[in-house]
């Protein structure tokens, strides 16, 4: 019997579409490796994320933006504003799509007021809610007025918690607002991912880096400030939570009221960062959801 004839192809192509939702550790750091030339790419187009709350009403264990280490904070007007502006600025409006979040973003109560802001910079552009959903169905027909007059989207995430879908559904269609119920990882209700961190500090930069599901993918803006990933973005809530010194420097953000070009930006996203030395990229694993009961061990790898 002849050799069967591979098309490598076809099997890459299979990989990257089926290894995302499985749960083995070992095809996710597989997954990882194969599109880790995706992260080394410069864009030609930037896409970011903004916290409205860093607190949430949810608190999951392990949580990647520890919201459950956080105490109440709300973006405020004025910084929002001003970084828009300076986005738009530099970017002259090539901006992929904005991204409100948190923490629970809808825990703010001023929430509408954020959206004539963010469309008197960019008119034309995607701009989205991501919530865990729990608030909706009390928000205030002000809100999906609001959502509505501004086209303002809304992206729920999927969490194992009672949501009323149907209901939510029913008012998004009333005031033509856009849904999306999202379940990026397909993994039934009690899946969770857990990427934990080194304290130590000794992990290898570029390969943290090469191997990590938000490289160049989760760009967050905070306070004049472009981040890489979440986690170097609010790990000063870990520090001072357990008394951890997890350096942030400055080689770990741009500072987007000091640069004079977008390309500063691309340059920086596709690029480790001091910061991944405190990653376990590849000990990235899935566990069951639970609540956060703020142990360390939650962010950490025993």
């Amino acid at each position: 019997m002849g050799l069967i004839k591979i098309n490598k192809i076809a099997v890459k192509k299979f990989i990257l579409n089926y290894l995302p939702k499985s749960l083995s550790k070992f095809s996710r750091i597989w997954y990882l490796r194969l599109t880790s030339k995706r992260r080394l790419v410069r864009r030609n187009e930037l896409h970011f994320n903004i916290h409205l709350a860093d607190h949430c009403n949810l608190n999951c264990k392990g949580c990647l933006h520890f919201s459950p280490l956080s105490a109440e904070k709300f973006l405020d007007l004025q910084t929002f504003e001003r970084d828009l502006k300076r986005i738009f600025e530099l970017s002259g409006g090539k901006v992929s799509d904005i991204c409100l979040l948190g923490g629970e973003p809808l825990l703010h109560p001023d929430i509408e007021l954020f959206f004539p802001i963010a469309r008197k910079y960019f008119s034309k552009n995607r701009i989205y809610i991501l919530t865990n959903g729990l608030l909706l169905p009390k928000m205030s027909e002000t809100f999906f007025e609001e959502c509505k007059k501004h086209d303002i989207g809304i992206a729920i995430s999927y969490y194992p918690v009672k949501i009323d879908i149907e209901k939510i559904k029913a008012i998004t269609d009333k005031y033509a607002v856009s849904l999306e119920i999202r379940d990026e990882y397909n993994k039934g209700p009690s899946i969770w991912l857990r990427q934990p961190l080194d304290i130590d500090g000794r992990q290898n930069i570029k390969k943290s880096y090469k191997t990590c599901a938000m490289g160049n993918s989760c760009v967050h803006l905070v306070d004049g400030k472009i981040y890489q990933c979440d986690t170097a973005a609010y790990i000063h809530y870990f520090n001072k939570y357990f008394n951890k010194n997890l350096t942030v420097q400055d080689n770990d953000y741009i500072d987007i009221h000091k640069i004079t070009d977008i390309k500063e930006i691309f340059n920086f996203l596709c690029s480790p960062i001091p910061f991944c030395r405190y990653c376990k990229t590849k000990d990235v694993e899935y566990i069951k959801w639970e609540i956060s009961n703020k142990d360390i061990n939650e962010w950490t790898k025993v």
